[in-house]
């Protein structure tokens, strides 16, 4: 067993790292806008009541409670990489339709709106922590998705609210909002892409560089 994990992901994981973290910002940016966000927006700007919204928020909630596990399931049948991709480029496409139908004041057409982004992001988190988890050696995976899935918190849901708020003062409207949503999802796919698809590969194999410096720097059991 590895007993300084942080000192090899350090040392030769931070390409993971970064792109872990990347893949995440989507994720983070789309949940906290649909939940915090969206929220406050639909009863302050649209004229929802709290309550309202807050039954159209339980309702997508709802749904992620039932399609994470179904696309998780889906992703360990025809890999991580590509159930993860789809829900990114969901969450991106999505994201002007989702406040077009929050801003007819529909409860009907926000509820769909809400659903559809939604599960985009099932689709997304669902395989994450598998996918995550994969992008490392066995030994250290728990520190390095750990690392990769604080990093893509604090870049995402972590400056969403400011960002976010920043750029409705700005404008005064949210399409600069939902270009914030498709131009993090962009971000994301890209990293996704980067990322190597592990589903059914041997993971038990370290780099060279760590194997050569393991022995003096991390001794093992």
């Amino acid at each position: 067993m590895v007993k300084l994990p942080i000192a090899v992901v350090l040392r030769h994981y931070p390409k993971q790292v970064l792109l872990t973290g990347g893949a995440y910002l989507s994720i983070g940016v789309t949940f906290y806008l649909t939940t915090v966000f969206g929220l406050s927006y639909g009863a302050q700007q649209i004229g929802f009541s709290r309550n309202s919204m807050l039954w159209i928020v339980l309702a997508a909630m709802a749904l992620t409670f039932v399609t994470l596990p179904l696309f998780g399931a889906l992703s360990d049948r025809v890999g991580r990489k590509p159930v993860f991709a789809a829900g990114t480029v969901a969450m991106g496409v999505l994201a002007f339709p989702w406040f077009w139908l929050l801003g007819t004041g529909s409860f009907l057409l926000a509820t769909v709106g809400y659903l559809l982004i939604c599960t985009g992001f099932s689709a997304a988190f669902g395989p994450l922590a598998a996918f995550f988890a994969e992008a490392f050696e066995t030994k250290i995976r728990y520190s390095g998705i750990s690392f990769g899935y604080t990093l893509g918190t604090l870049a995402s849901s972590a400056l969403a609210p400011i960002i976010a708020t920043w750029l409705l003062d700005r404008t005064g409207g949210v399409m600069a909002v939902a270009r914030y949503m498709v131009g993090t999802a962009v971000l994301s796919l890209l990293c996704t892409f980067a990322l190597r698809e592990t589903n059914g590969s041997n993971l038990s194999g370290r780099p060279r560089a760590a194997l050569r410096s393991e022995s003096a720097l991390l001794p093992a059991e």
